[in-house]
């Protein structure tokens, strides 16, 4: 493990990084940024997303897709991460889901809560959204589709992680907050009625974890300090080894799958620093895994989408 050089609330070392394209940037090749609604039918229900066209004509353009939390919107999402401003090199694209579960309240999110409500449970609806849009891409010459990152918050970081492991291949890499993940669910405590189970065994979740099979993609994984709405009742973030924690196990399961050099809790105390630490690929086929706490609570705070776009912009721009 290493540690950024900076301090919570600091641009770290990404910004520092020129950015490189594939192509010229010269003044000539800049062109006006459009904004557009997509819409399509996905296994019989109407899906839309809101899409940014780059700022230049001459690059092999990298695509950033953002997945909001329950009850967020492609137009919420747009106004409160604004990374169409941020990278405005990029095309950038924010999803919407839906109401799923027939909420009264309406409010939208994403199924596949954890890749097992795909693989085990047979919900793919959102998986098809996301190749749909990927295929509406492809009308695009100018995109680099070695260079697509996603990321989201609260049940959009949810779904990040599910795609991180069931779609490694279409992506670069992945970012999320206010989620943790599940890979290797106990098969036991598998609910498909209710998305929002698990099937983590907390007492049994060291042997669920060397059950999980590598498959690597980059993972940058935020967390609050103060993260309380996940599961009320439970241990979410915890500084004690020797007792679970959603978040920590987060970390432990996300390098697993990366083949991410292995946080140690009790020497390197990684719970406690609010610097970015990185968790470096053991091998060339492997991941790196990216960890950023912040002393905050379940929201998403305003520093993060800096940190959102250092990260993609070192992934997907060189």
């Amino acid at each position: 493990m290493r540690l950024f050089t900076g301090t919570y609330g600091i641009l770290l070392l990404a910004s520092a990084l020129p950015l490189v394209f594939s192509g010229a940037c010269g003044k000539d090749c800049k062109v006006n940024k459009t904004r557009y609604e997509w819409t399509d039918m996905v296994q019989g229900e109407a899906r839309r997303a809101l899409i940014w066209t780059p700022s230049n004509s001459c690059i092999k353009a990298p695509v950033l897709i953002y997945l909001h939390g329950r009850g967020g919107t492609a137009e919420d999402s747009e106004m409160r991460r604004k990374f169409h401003d941020l990278m405005p090199e990029a095309y950038v694209i924010y999803a919407e889901g839906t109401n799923f579960d027939n909420r009264p309240d309406g409010t939208f999110g994403w199924e596949p809560r954890f890749p097992h409500i795909s693989t085990v449970c047979q919900k793919n609806k959102d998986i098809d959204y996301i190749l749909k849009l990927l295929a509406h891409l492809n009308r695009y010459d100018d995109i680099n589709f070695e260079r697509v990152g996603v990321c989201g918050h609260s049940s959009g970081g949810f779904f990040t992680l599910t795609l991180a492991a069931l779609l490694p291949e279409k992506f670069r890499g992945f970012a999320c907050l206010g989620a943790y993940a599940s890979y290797n669910a106990a098969p036991s405590l598998i609910d498909c009625t209710d998305t929002y189970v698990d099937g983590i065994d907390q007492g049994n979740a060291s042997t669920q974890n060397q059950g999980i099979n590598p498959n690597p993609a980059p993972t940058f994984f935020i967390l609050g300090k103060q993260e309380n709405t996940i599961q009320p009742n439970a241990i979410v973030y915890n500084t004690d080894c020797t007792k679970f924690s959603y978040f920590q196990n987060s970390i432990l399961q996300i390098c697993l799958k990366n083949e991410s050099v292995l946080p140690d809790c009790a020497q390197a105390n990684f719970m406690n620093t609010l610097q970015r630490q990185v968790f470096p690929a053991k091998h060339n086929n492997a991941a790196e895994t990216q960890v950023q706490i912040y002393d905050a609570d379940h929201s998403w705070p305003d520093v993060a989408n800096q940190w959102v776009t250092d990260y993609f912009k070192e992934l997907l721009y060189h």
